[in-house]
């Protein structure tokens, strides 16, 4: 026959498996609080943001080397007098070239890994009244479109799938006949 147990003891027994019951429920849920709070802070980092240059955003977001132009129409020159980049919910870069800082961009070259991406409305054509199909370098097919932009002056814009399965856009406030020799320098 077993002797009886001390009640004490028991009492304490269910106090301890209690309280690491609470302990493992406090780490469960800071753990989905810490968790909840990571999220959007993360989304938000890899989010679209500004950047000083193209190198920047490259490290910041471990991009693949942005293919850049070799060839810049007058008056247009390297920098960029703004970059834009985005690691979510796709990859894609945004380079404005402007005579004037702060001033409308001239020149707009995009690299997206989405099909769906789309140049804002003031850096496309406001209504497309050409198109055609070039050949870049001899290997590359790219469609070119004309027409106005927003303001009424003449723009034209280039896109082509380039190397990784990235697709390239390259819009200008200028006839189109800059965009194809500026496309082909961004090719190596």
């Amino acid at each position: 026959m077993t002797e009886p147990r001390d009640i004490r003891q028991a009492g304490a027994w269910g106090h301890l498996m209690a309280l690491a019951v609470f302990a493992v429920m406090v780490g469960v849920v800071a753990g989905v609080l810490a968790l909840l709070n990571w999220a959007p802070t993360t989304l938000e980092t890899l989010s679209a943001r500004e950047f000083t240059s193209v190198e920047e955003a490259e490290r910041t977001f471990g991009l693949v080397p942005v293919e850049v132009p070799a060839y810049f129409p007058e008056p247009l020159a390297w920098p960029p007098t703004r970059v834009l980049a985005q690691k979510a919910p796709y990859e894609a870069v945004v380079l404005e070239f402007s005579v004037v800082p702060q001033g409308v961009p001239r020149l707009v070259i995009a690299r997206s890994a989405s099909d769906g991406f789309r140049l804002a409305p003031g850096e496309r054509l406001a209504e497309v009244r050409e198109t055609g199909r070039v050949m870049l370098h001899d290997r590359v097919s790219a469609t070119i479109e004309s027409g106005p932009c927003a303001d009424g002056s003449a723009c034209g814009q280039i896109g082509w799938e380039g190397e990784g399965g990235y697709r390239y856009v390259v819009f200008m406030r200028a006839p189109g006949a800059e965009l194809v020799r500026l496309a082909e320098s961004m090719m190596r």
